[in-house]
């Protein structure tokens, strides 16, 4: 059961990724076997204390006196900069912000690729580094160098991206009023329909994996097909989504699954 609704562009998360954002779903302090069910499904599990070591020497994560782990005030600033939108919550706006690019052909987020002689040029990094900011943010791509978000956070991130880099005269923004119209172009931008189909089927694996008693790397599986749903989710507010939206029963779905792994065999 595959997802349908990731970008092109591969989504990868580091045994690192898995462990950070499994603690922030969480928000508690958790032993070393729910850590192990974190982890992604191809991970040798054994290996989870030198990570847990080298996590802990970086100041990522910490340690009680329990012999519990949960994530540092670093390592949710850390994991803020990799997904800034786990940070916020979506804002109803009543407005597209709009972003269009003149990067001279080099307008397509999954289409960039600077030329070897560009690794050598300031302004070439600059623009692949606008591309990976776009996506970071869950901007959409509308048509070839037009991007909308329904973000007012995200529009202002990237005035203050586009400010730092110098980048200001080649992008220009602007606002679309949202109207009943907008919900079918939010749909088709972010792979709306496809997304909530996926959310569900997180939901439908889970109970089958409760239902089947299934092992721990079977929940590995779903918990990091989860993970790269939740890291791509676009910031938009809830009047852009379709109705009976799957995400929040989800994440609430998975967090009850938070500690069966430890009554299960590996």
């Amino acid at each position: 059961m595959m997802l349908k609704s990731l970008p092109k562009t591969k989504v990868f998360l580091s045994a690192d990724d898995h462990l950070y954002l499994g603690l922030f779903l969480n928000n508690q302090a958790k032993s070393i076997p729910w850590l192990k069910g974190w982890l992604p499904p191809d991970y040798d599990h054994k290996n989870i204390y030198s990570l847990l070591t080298r996590l802990k020497h970086r100041q990522l994560i910490s340690q009680t006196g329990g012999g519990l782990f949960q994530l540092s005030a670093i390592g949710r600033d850390r994991l803020f900069r990799l997904y800034p939108l786990l940070a916020v919550k979506p804002v109803d706006s009543g407005y597209f912000f709009t972003a269009i690019l003149d990067f001279g052909g080099y307008t397509n987020i999954s289409k960039v690729r600077p030329s070897i002689s560009g690794y050598n040029n300031i302004f070439s990094k600059r623009r692949l580094e606008l591309m990976k900011f776009l996506r970071k943010w869950g901007w959409g791509r509308l048509t070839r160098g037009i991007y909308l978000s329904g973000s007012q956070l995200a529009a202002n991130s990237l005035n203050q991206h586009l400010a730092s880099s110098r980048l200001t005269e080649l992008v220009t923004q602007g606002v679309l009023a949202i109207n009943e119209n907008q919900k079918k172009l939010a749909d088709r931008i972010f792979n709306l329909t496809s997304r909530n189909s996926d959310w569900r089927l997180i939901i439908d694996r889970i109970n089958e994996w409760e239902r089947i008693g299934s092992s721990v790397k079977g929940l590995r599986i779903i918990r990091k097909d989860f993970l790269k749903l939740l890291v791509t989710e676009p910031l938009l507010p809830e009047d852009l989504l379709p109705e009976s939206y799957w995400q929040t029963e989800a994440i609430s779905r998975i967090n009850e699954t938070a500690g069966l792994e430890e009554f299960k065999g590996t």
